[in-house]
């Protein structure tokens, strides 16, 4: 008779969250489903409550005893998430990218380090996430999309084949690209817009069609 050899458990990898918000509470859901990290907890330098879901809130990198191996950054505004995710790389710790099961991710498409993918979105063939990007719950990334970098696509978007969002953009919630379209970067399309043609650099685009609301933003650094 052969002797089993013990199973030994599978040891999951710490993560750490930046951000206490009501986003990071669909980080912290995400995380827990997909099942490979272990949260060790989150840093927000705000005075917020002392734990979120269970998890303990820190204030600093400072006061926590053990270094932990990834981060993600659970904060909605692309700017701030931009500026916290240079600077947890900077201290050596590595972006940790999440997506979540109900997630449908093509084979073919490739997604970015420090990316969320949310409940039920969907990234198609050859499609291609940058880092520190937010693909919302439902949202819908279609073939040969490509998305930058500190991005966010909110719940329910529908971006059409080979629309291209630059850096820093940000898509309301249940917007709507016609294919080919170009996003550009640090620019704002409203809830509910559907775009027929392309958004300049740090402009905001609203309506149906979406018109011009905005234009010249002052773009993070």
């Amino acid at each position: 008779m052969l002797n089993k050899k013990e199973l030994s458990p599978i040891k999951m990898q710490e993560i750490l969250i930046y951000g206490a918000g009501g986003h990071a509470k669909v980080v912290i859901d995400t995380i827990l489903q997909e099942g490979k990290y272990m949260i060790i907890g989150l840093i927000d330098d705000r005075e917020l409550v002392p734990d979120l879901l269970g998890f303990p809130v820190f204030k600093s990198l400072d006061e926590i005893s053990c270094r932990p191996e990834f981060f993600i950054v659970a904060i909605g505004d692309n700017a701030v998430r931009k500026q916290k995710f240079e600077l947890l790389k900077e201290a050596g710790i590595k972006p940790a990218t999440v997506i979540h099961p109900s997630a449908i991710i093509s084979d073919y498409a490739s997604i970015g380090e420090g990316s969320l993918i949310c409940l039920k979105a969907s990234v198609n063939t050859d499609a291609r996430i940058g880092d520190n990007t937010i693909i919302n719950s439902g949202a819908n990334v279609e073939h040969e999309c490509v998305i930058g970098s500190h991005v966010h696509i909110s719940s329910g978007v529908n971006l059409a084949g080979r629309t291209r969002v630059e850096e820093g953009a940000f898509a309301g919630i249940s917007s709507t690209t016609l294919p080919g379209i170009n996003v550009g970067s640090w620019s704002t399309i409203a809830a509910g817009a559907v775009v027929i043609k392309d958004v300049e650099p740090s402009s905001k685009v609203a309506g149906v069609p979406a018109k011009l609301m905005r234009s010249k933003a002052i773009q993070p650094l």
